[in-house]
């Protein structure tokens, strides 16, 4: 794909697309023990892009998945797309809420969603880190934020979260979601999260051309 990036073809997407889930499910396998004979349920979220057969479909011939999975495809929804699954294994279920949790798409979405839901500073906390060390990931900005309250140590059994999640249009996606386990799994804020919040998040480069 090298000197093709601004003329890529469908081909090149799968390529791209395969090697991002299949190696990520490869480690998540090898880490975790669990068989890709064992899965139930198969949710693919992609924000973008959009393909037949389905990328539900790839992931189960790849690994070789049960016949009688079922297999969810939450594609080309753009930024707010979300999705929820329900399981006595995990640490989340879907359920009613009590508590909130936002998309970390942008400063003025972050900052006007929590105002008209009336939430303070803490309550917004995990959006604007996910934000201020990520950047907008679109869809996937969501899985941050609730990275960040897991590393908190926020989230506890019985718990609920009201996932909601904006995109262009103006679109609005959510789900809720019952903590049914104290999560003591490792994520992408283990090195960093002594460090957050910080004394200002203000980008030290804003203004500057």
């Amino acid at each position: 794909m090298e000197g093709r990036e601004d003329s890529a073809s469908l081909t090149d997407a799968l390529w791209e697309i395969d090697d991002i889930i299949f190696t990520t499910l490869d480690r998540l396998f090898s880490r975790t023990g669990i068989s890709p004979s064992e899965i139930d349920i198969l949710v693919v979220n992609v924000s973008l892009f959009s393909t037949f057969p389905s990328l539900t479909s790839r992931v189960m011939n790849r690994f070789k998945m049960r016949d009688d999975v079922k297999g969810f495809n939450l594609l080309g929804m753009g930024c707010s797309a979300s999705l929820g699954f329900s399981s006595k294994q995990k640490t989340y279920k879907m359920r009613r809420s009590s508590f909130h949790k936002q998309s970390s798409g942008g400063k003025a979405v972050i900052d006007g969603l929590g105002k008209t839901l009336g939430l303070n500073d803490y309550d917004l906390e995990p959006a604007r880190m996910a934000l201020h060390r990520f950047g907008n990931t679109s869809a996937g900005g969501l899985w941050y934020v609730l990275g960040y309250m897991e590393a908190k140590k926020r989230l506890k059994n019985g718990d609920r979260i009201l996932m909601i999640s904006l995109g262009a249009g103006f679109k609005c996606n959510n789900c809720v979601w019952d903590v049914i386990n104290d999560s003591e799994d490792v994520n992408v804020w283990k090195d960093c999260i002594h460090r957050y919040p910080p004394k200002s998040i203000i980008n030290p480069f804003c203004g500057e051309i």
